[in-house]
C-alpha cells in the first residue's frame, strides 16, 4: 500500500538518507556506548571491535593533547622556577644548537638581532669536515631573566639561514653555570 505525503519545502528524502549513510559509523558507534548490544544494532563481532579500539585511540588523543596543552601552558612557570633555582648560585646560559655548518657570527647576528644585553657571548663554528652533520653554535650569558625566557621562546623552533641556502631550525638550549666556570 502506498500513503502519499506531502513534501516539505527546503527537505529532500536523498539527503536524509545520504547524511543517514554518510554519518553510519558514528551512530554506530554512539549507540554501542550507550549500551545498544551489538544484536540490536545489527552488526557484527569485528565491527564492535574496531569500534572498541577506535574509542581507545580517541581517549589516547584526548589525553595526550590534554597534556601538551597542559604543558605548553605551564611551560613558562616551569622555566622560571629553573631560573630561580639555578640562578641563585651561579648565572644562567642559553646555547644556540644545530645552527648551520657554514653560518658565520656576522650572519647569526644578523639574524637575531637585536640581542638582549649579555655579559658574555661565544660563537663556535663547526667542523667543516662534519658537513652535513656538523652544526655551529652559540653561547649567550645575558644579563636579565626575562630576557633568558623571551629569547628562548623568540627562537624555539626558528629556521636559519646560512649563506648556501641551507636551512636548520634551531633549539635553544638552557644551561646554568657556576661563576667558578669560565668559557
Amino acid at each position: 500500500m502506498f500513503i502519499e505525503t506531502e513534501r516539505t519545502e527546503g527537505v529532500s528524502t536523498s539527503d536524509v538518507v545520504c547524511r543517514i549513510i554518510r554519518d553510519y559509523d558514528k551512530y554506530v558507534r554512539r549507540n554501542l556506548q550507550r549500551g545498544y548490544s551489538a544484536k540490536e544494532l545489527n552488526v557484527g563481532f569485528l565491527a564492535v571491535s574496531m569500534n572498541v579500539i577506535q574509542n581507545k585511540v580517541d581517549s589516547l588523543k584526548e589525553k595526550s593533547l590534554e597534556f601538551i596543552n597542559t604543558w605548553k601552558s605551564r611551560s613558562d612557570d616551569f622555566i622560571k622556577d629553573f631560573l630561580d633555582t639555578f640562578h641563585r648560585d651561579g648565572r644562567l646560559n642559553v646555547i644556540m644548537r644545530r645552527l648551520p655548518c657554514a653560518m658565520t657570527w656576522d650572519e647569526l647576528r644578523e639574524q637575531i638581532s637585536p640581542i638582549p644585553h649579555s655579559e658574555y657571548v661565544s660563537f663556535v663554528a663547526a667542523d667543516r669536515q662534519l658537513d652535513p652533520h656538523g652544526f655551529s653554535r652559540c653561547y649567550f650569558a645575558f644579563t636579565e631573566d626575562g630576557d633568558v625566557l623571551d629569547f628562548c621562546n623568540r627562537f624555539n623552533g626558528y629556521v636559519f639561514v646560512d649563506s648556501k641556502g641551507n636551512t636548520f631550525y634551531s633549539m635553544p638550549f638552557l644551561r646554568a653555570l657556576k661563576e667558578s666556570v669560565i668559557f
